[in-house]
């Protein structure tokens, strides 16, 4: 087993992942096709028509523009490391917001995505789930490092090593995290390294 995957597996409880991504589940390929989650646009009602259940974001993340221009900061080189990935590709400008991807040599995979098209946030997330709950095949909210989350995608590959996760850093920002890995060695295996990576540029961003 190399370094990195020794790390990833420390990290994620035997992790390394399933085939490599493609675009059914909202995992990219090459960058593309960041997020399988429909667009939120506000509603006509005194909340925007915002789900009663929606979490809100307690402790926004400040300053967050300069992560917008260069999205790879959210999990610096040394972290990135320490989560057992070796290179970082930015894409300021991608349609879905600035996104950084992540990979190891083995073709393990982690992308960020500051999505742009969630403009209620996290509470986006929701209304998308109470308006059409049978578009996302799996829903479950979650905490990373303080701030609300939901694993939720059109596609259920976690048992393949696909996950997908997003994270309210402000009330109307949301963070995307995509997980491919080769070689699950179970259902959570891919959830688990989305949520640590999640945490770990949650944490750094909070930092300033």
């Amino acid at each position: 087993m190399t370094r990195a995957l020794m790390l990833v597996a420390a990290v994620c409880i035997g992790l390394t992942s399933a085939a490599c991504s493609n675009d059914e589940d909202g995992i990219p390929v090459g960058g593309d096709n960041i997020d399988s989650t429909p667009s939120s646009t506000p509603g006509n009602g005194a909340d925007d028509g915002v789900p009663q259940n929606a979490p809100k974001v307690s402790n926004p993340i400040p300053n967050l523009e300069k992560y917008l221009q260069k999205p790879c900061d959210a999990i610096p080189k040394e972290q990135a490391r320490q989560l057992g990935l070796s290179t970082a590709t930015p894409n300021p400008d991608h349609d879905n917001g600035p996104m950084c991807e992540f990979a190891d040599e083995q073709g393990n995979r982690v992308t960020i995505n500051f999505n742009n098209k969630q403009p209620l946030g996290i509470a986006g997330v929701y209304r998308n789930h109470e308006q059409n709950p049978q578009f996302y095949e799996y829903f479950e909210p979650t905490e990373v490092a303080g701030f609300p989350g939901v694993f939720a995608n059109s596609f259920d590959g976690r048992a393949n090593g696909r996950c997908n996760l997003a994270v309210g850093i402000t009330e109307n920002q949301v963070l995307t995290v995509n997980v491919s890995i080769r070689q699950a060695t179970g259902e959570s295996d891919s959830c688990k390294f989305a949520k640590k990576a999640a945490e770990t540029a949650a944490t750094t961003m909070s930092r300033g």
